[in-house]
């Protein structure tokens, strides 16, 4: 949320950058004094005083939250017309559960109505980025507060714009707020731990902070920042557990950011797209994204690495201290000259601190090597069904097994394939079977003609599509002997569609599997059987889809006799 006011008034900067997203509006600031600042503002938190005509607000969306407590759980009981479901009955409150699940005594209660205790906050270790650790507060006891420290300095404060991860352990899921600033109950606290408002036993917070030397030149040069307390700060914490129960005195976590000027030099610490990432056949330009640990100017160039100065293409970087998105800075550029078929390179270096004297700004002494990777166009090289094939089963669901086969591309075919009826308005199924060269999915489908859209995608974007139409036939009829005679030493009958053939010398009321099978074993058209002269074959024959005569009927009756 960009929020732009009139007036230049003095109030406090929140500086704490969330990893969550949010989401951005434009508003019109009052004239008057920003009084519901303090409920606005779950992005930035921190640093001091503040007095600019910008002002950036950034709002989250959270999911709906139950009331604490359990006093209204009983209603879900008492509505005849509607079953008390859980999600109803949580939704009356925090402590509300079913109880006697599926019993016909089950009820919506308030769990542990008696409860009054606050929830109890120590350190979580496991929240800490390598590097750092907790060491006792120094004005408070150990149930009340702690310091992070970073190993290995001397005075143990945080190196500037370098990533921190603190976080507290509850001995009860809770909920957990942060702010800078003393507050005297839970709902006077602005931000939600980790930008988050679950009930959890454990909850960390990220964060990335300017040293005190950067803010005093940002505030020098554009009035935005001040810096306070010499770069020491104290973040409060309390929490709230589903009956309510909040923390009275809060838990403080204290550190300080290292004072001493900037000697290091800027750090990219992403791209937009990964190094190595393909992109499309005849992508001959690509705009990216790289984000620097502070505020920086940026430049690349394509091939080779150079120093800083003689690299030809600028990047358009915020430089504004309190601009930040993620804990990092972002500069945005468009790359050119990219080749298909080929490792297109190109090399990053960054200036920092743009607002201070040249003598004074830190260069990256190597540059940062992004590859992307032009392909070639991505083919289908065959599909099935195709060609109006026709596609016959017995039930009037038809099993339609679809396989494709795709090359080229950025990863020699290697592709997502998709598929979906062209008749019908709709989106793509990816198929079951994909994600490699060959592809494949069955589905089931009536008689008819049928027509099919096919897209696959590879890594780079490529897009190969096709379309195949077949037809569908649901055989429900058994097999007919289109002819029957005496050859050489055998009985000769020839089918109308490939089956197996048996018979009986007896009747036609025998089972399939009981009968004589006919020679050769296996499905085929014609079949054979030893001639016996004085012999009545009651045939059957079945189908490859299990279609045969009913079970006191027969394909054929044959004798000498008929035969002659």
């Amino acid at each position: 949320m960009d929020i732009r006011g009139s007036d230049s008034v003095y109030e406090p900067i929140r500086y704490l950058d969330y990893l969550a997203t949010a989401q951005e509006y434009s508003v019109v600031a009052p004239n008057d004094r920003w009084d519901w600042y303090e409920y606005f503002s779950p992005y930035k938190l921190l640093f001091s005083d503040y007095k600019s005509k910008n002002y950036l607000w950034t709002v989250s969306c959270l999911p709906y939250e139950a009331p604490v407590g359990g006093e209204t759980c009983e209603e879900c009981n008492d509505d005849p017309f509607r079953t008390c479901s859980e999600y109803r009955c949580k939704s009356l409150g925090q402590a509300c559960e079913i109880v006697n699940q599926g019993t016909i005594e089950e009820k919506c209660v308030w769990v542990n109505p008696t409860d009054v205790v606050a929830p109890v906050i120590s350190v979580w270790d496991a929240a800490l980025i390598g590097g750092h650790s907790y060491s006792p507060h120094g004005t408070l006891p150990p149930d009340l507060g702690a310091r992070v420290v970073r190993d290995g300095s001397s005075d143990g404060c945080l190196e500037a714009f370098t990533p921190l991860e603190f976080g507290v352990e509850l001995d009860e899921p809770a909920q957990c707020k942060i702010d800078y600033q003393h507050t005297n109950t839970f709902e006077e606290m602005v931000n939600y731990f980790d930008e988050n408002n679950f009930y959890s036993y454990t909850h960390s917070q990220r964060l990335s902070l300017p040293s005190p030397d950067s803010i005093n030149s940002a505030g020098n040069s554009s009035q935005t920042l001040e810096i306070q307390n010499d770069g020491v700060y104290d973040f409060y914490v309390r929490c709230r557990d589903r009956n309510g129960n909040e923390n009275v005195a809060e838990f403080a976590f204290n550190f300080c950011v290292d004072p001493s000027p900037d000697t290091t030099p800027p750090q990219i610490r992403e791209f937009s797209i990964e190094s190595g990432s393909y992109v499309s056949f005849g992508t001959e330009t690509l705009e990216i994204s790289a984000f620097v640990n502070e505020p920086s100017e940026c430049r690349w160039t394509t091939n080779q690495d150079k120093s800083y100065e003689t690299m030809e293409n600028e990047m358009s970087c915020v430089t504004n201290l309190e601009e930040v998105t993620q804990q990092t800075y972002t500069c945005t550029t468009t790359l050119t000259g990219i080749e298909d078929m080929s490792d297109n390179k190109f090399y990053f270096r960054c200036k920092d601190q743009p607002n201070s004297d040249e003598i004074e700004r830190n260069t990256m002494a190597q540059g940062e090597e992004l590859i992307i990777i032009g392909s070639q166009a991505l083919t289908i090289l065959s599909y099935s069904p195709s060609g109006n094939e026709i596609v016959t089963g017995s039930s009037s669901g038809v099993e339609v097994i679809f396989e494709i086969e795709t090359s080229n591309g950025a990863e020699e075919g290697k592709s997502t394939c998709s598929i979906k009826n062209s008749l019908i308005t709709g989106s793509y199924i990816e198929m079951v079977e994909t994600d490699d060269y060959k592809h494949s999915q069955s589905l089931e489908l009536g008689a008819g003609d049928h027509t099919y859209d096919i897209r696959c995608v590879d890594a780079g974007g490529n897009l190969a599509e096709e379309q195949t139409s077949f037809s569908v036939f649901v055989d429900q009829n058994p097999p007919q002997i289109t002819s029957a005679y005496h050859d050489g030493d055998f009985l000769k009958v020839v089918t109308n569609e490939d089956a197996k053939c048996k018979y009986s010398k007896n009747n036609c009321n025998f089972n399939f599997n009981d009968g004589i099978p006919m020679m050769p074993d296996n499905t085929g058209r014609d079949h054979y059987a030893s001639w016996e002269p004085n012999v009545v074959y009651y045939i059957k024959c079945r189908d490859d889809f299990g279609n045969q005569p009913s079970p006191n009927a027969c394909s054929l009756i044959a004798s000498a006799t008929s035969l002659d």
